[in-house]
């Protein structure tokens, strides 16, 4: 039975948050839960965010910070820009916690949403992300396993949409 973390009070969030991540234990439903409750808060909604991110990735293309903003109904700011790699965080140990691959790998900046490559900064950031859930991220090769982990979220949504329709 799911727990209802609506009411529960923000330093109580980030308390369980710390307590699992601590304890390696990022993908456990409470500890998604909890972060998807912060997020909400903020004005992130991961639902929004998954949808996106899985028609993003039926379609094989890669989508911006800034989207992932305008799907929850923000607009992209200050705030959204400190909010969003923690977001993709919890969307990542959602995807890992249901053995899908790592959705966050497919929102980059406006200037790289034709190549999919992130600047430095996102790009660390996905990689402390991807390390803590577990992937083999070799230091120099965080571009590398970037793309890698987009080559498995085309694969995977191409494999669960099936065959086209009257093929």
């Amino acid at each position: 039975m799911p727990v209802d973390l609506r009411a529960a009070p923000p330093e109580a969030l980030v308390a369980l948050i710390k307590s699992h991540e601590g304890a390696g234990l990022r993908t456990r439903p409470l500890c998604v839960a909890a972060r998807i409750e912060r997020d909400r808060r903020i004005g992130l909604d991961h639902d929004a965010t998954r949808a996106l991110l899985i028609e993003a990735a039926r379609d094989g293309r890669f989508v911006t910070f800034g989207d992932v903003a305008r799907a929850s109904g923000r607009r992209w700011s200050e705030r959204m820009r400190a909010a969003a790699p923690p977001h993709l965080e919890t969307v990542n140990a959602a995807a890992a916690a249901e053995g899908r691959p790592l959705l966050g790998a497919l929102v980059t900046t406006r200037a790289h949403a034709e190549s999919g490559r992130r600047p430095a900064q996102a790009l660390a950031d996905f990689a402390r992300n991807a390390r803590a859930l577990g992937l083999d991220v070799p230091n120099g090769a965080e571009a590398a396993v970037l793309a890698e982990e987009q080559r498995r979220c085309f694969a995977w949504a191409a494999d669960i949409a099936g065959p086209t329709q009257g093929a």
